[in-house]
């Protein structure tokens, strides 16, 4: 049963989550944070900046890096060496 719960969640996330979501936000009441409106505005500050970090982590993290130089690295480091020790021998 659990199986077939998630199998049924993963073939269809892409239309499940919108769902849900519209569903939360038509049916639920909105109401101040903390009880006050300056509580309303610093919760949504911080979700207005976490929201910014996310974003430029996904940006750069995304973004198409292009290699240069010798083995393709940015610069001349031992960092690749350090991965795997028989690198250097092929």
């Amino acid at each position: 049963m659990l199986v077939r719960t998630g199998q049924f969640f993963f073939k269809y996330r892409d239309i499940v989550a919108p769902l849900v979501f519209l569903i939360l936000v038509l049916t639920t009441k909105p109401r101040l944070a903390f009880g006050s409106a300056q509580g309303d505005r610093l919760l949504d500050m911080v979700g207005i900046l976490l929201l910014a970090q996310v974003l430029g982590a996904a940006v750069i993290g995304y973004a198409y890096i292009i290699r240069g130089g010798r083995d393709k690295s940015e610069f001349p480091s031992p960092y690749p060496y350090r991965l795997s020790p028989l690198r250097r021998i092929f």
